[in-house]
């Protein structure tokens, strides 16, 4: 029954930890809400910007690098800041919750994923490549939770310290017109891609959606397993106490009684397996958590309380539901017979 509730707790901590992935990451975490791709250069783009009644805009580079340590190798995006990045574009947090500091010359803040599978912590020596095969020796400054995505975020300074001259190619823009904006700027010819996070985020909703079937199939094989348990350990009990049960019955016990002499046990036994069962959930949760390796995706280690509650209440459920079967293996013990059963 333990390993009923525990099953149950792993499932439910399981969809707790996957559906939200979306909103942390596009609420809390990259809280603009589109981004545009642009050519003809920084006054160019940002006079569309204006000319479109843009006022809230961050411009950027972004490219593809390689992040190197002993460890091995991970691709990342690199984002480089002209100045500080505000946490109305993109928020910088660790793992405990504190903000990141915006990296000075020479630094560079990682993402946790990549930091995580590169074996690296705050103050290590990184060597970052970009696509022309330069190379450059920087501290990490900070790790900062993120669940989509790789990524490395630099100065300007630093980028043209160690890859040349900086230029922006995108831009964060915060806006209320969201579709509207995008199609009246896909008709300018030097803005070549725009993105919504509206649109990032139902997808990765769409696709963490699924996780309900699974929940379901979860609990459908606990529910099996907490009936098999407490049938067979049933009909154990009542096959070695037939004689008791039949005395009690002759005593002059109501069904009600009787079955509650018999089956109230179930139900004790099984509120204790289960609140036992509990913690061997969040363990088994931070196992399954652990065993998920999906590229450049992390997940919060997250059990919502209600999940404990429906976990506790699904087993005493499922026990209720087998003693309400087994009342008829009890009433149908004949007094007479089991009395004249040789012991």
């Amino acid at each position: 029954i333990s390993g009923c509730t525990a099953l149950l707790v792993t499932g439910f901590g399981v969809r707790d930890s996957l559906l939200p992935v979306g909103k942390l990451q596009y609420d809390d975490i990259q809280s603009y809400d589109m981004e545009i791709d642009f050519t003809g250069g920084r006054e160019t783009v940002e006079e569309i910007l204006r000319d479109e009644g843009v006022e809230n805009y961050l411009l950027f580079k972004e490219q593809q690098v390689d992040v190197m340590t002993e460890e091995g190798s991970r691709s990342v995006q690199l984002l480089s800041f002209d100045g500080e990045l505000p946490g109305e574009y993109m928020s910088l947090k660790n793992a405990e919750g504190a903000t990141v500091t915006f990296p000075e010359s020479g630094e560079v803040v990682l993402s946790s994923w990549a930091a995580e599978k590169l074996g690296l912590i705050t103050g290590d020596t990184v060597e970052v490549m970009d696509g022309d095969r330069t190379e450059a020796k920087l501290t990490l400054s900070g790790i900062y939770k993120n669940y989509i995505g790789s990524y490395a975020i630099m100065s300007a300074e630093t980028y043209e310290e160690n890859f040349g001259e900086w230029e922006p190619g995108s831009a964060y823009i915060l806006t209320e017109k969201g579709e509207e904006l995008a199609r009246e700027l896909l008709e300018h010819q030097e803005i070549t891609g725009v993105s919504l996070q509206s649109d990032k985020r139902g997808a990765v909703d769409d696709t963490m959606s699924c996780m309900n079937y699974i929940i379901f199939l979860i609990i459908l094989f606990a529910g099996a397993l907490a009936f098999v348990v407490i049938y067979n350990l049933t009909n154990i009990n009542i096959a070695e106490r037939n004689r008791e049960v039949a005395t009690v019955k002759v005593l002059g016990f109501y069904p009600r009684e009787t079955n509650a002499y018999i089956l109230q046990e179930n139900i004790l036994l099984s509120l204790a397996a289960a609140v036992i069962g509990l913690p061997l959930g969040v363990a088994l949760h931070h196992f399954v958590l652990y065993k998920i390796d999906v590229e450049n995706m992390s997940f919060p280690n997250i059990i919502e309380p209600q999940s404990y509650v429906y976990s506790l209440a699904l087993t005493i459920v499922f026990a209720l539901l087998v003693n309400v079967y087994m009342r008829g293996k009890v009433e149908k013990i004949h007094m007479a017979e089991s009395l004249k059963t040789v012991e």
